[in-house]
This record gives structure tokens, sequence and C-alpha cells, in this order.
């Protein structure tokens, strides 16, 4: 993870990038893990894509996955 984010350019891709690994965790059966991660993404998402987070920590809570 951490040399993953070292290649992120800005906070805004680290949000993202943070929120695609936590959806992967999340189809593999790691829902823990990836709440995890979409918690730290909200603490630095730009306030136009909260609701994108907002809507996956719900989802990771109740167990079911969207696309």
């Amino acid at each position: 993870v951490e040399p993953a984010l070292e290649q992120c350019a800005t906070t805004r891709d680290a949000w993202e990038f943070y929120r695609l690994l936590a959806v992967s965790y999340a189809y593999t059966d790691r829902q823990a893990e990836a709440l995890t991660l979409a918690l730290q993404a909200l603490e630095i998402v730009p306030e136009d894509n909260r609701p994108v987070i907002e809507q996956l920590i719900q989802a990771l809570q109740t167990q079911v996955i969207t696309p």
C-alpha cells in the first residue's frame, strides 16, 4: 500500500487509491480492511466526492457492495 501511495501525486489521487483498494478488499471478503481504507479516504476526499465515499462506507457497514 505505501509504495503505491508514494506514487500518488496529489491528495486527490490518494483518496481514489484508498477507495479502489477498499472496493477490491470488499470483493475478496475483507470487509474490515475495506472499511478501514474507506474511512481513510473519507479523511482526505475532496468535498465534491464525499458522497461517493460515504455511500461506500454505508455499503461496507451493511456488508453489501454495489458497483
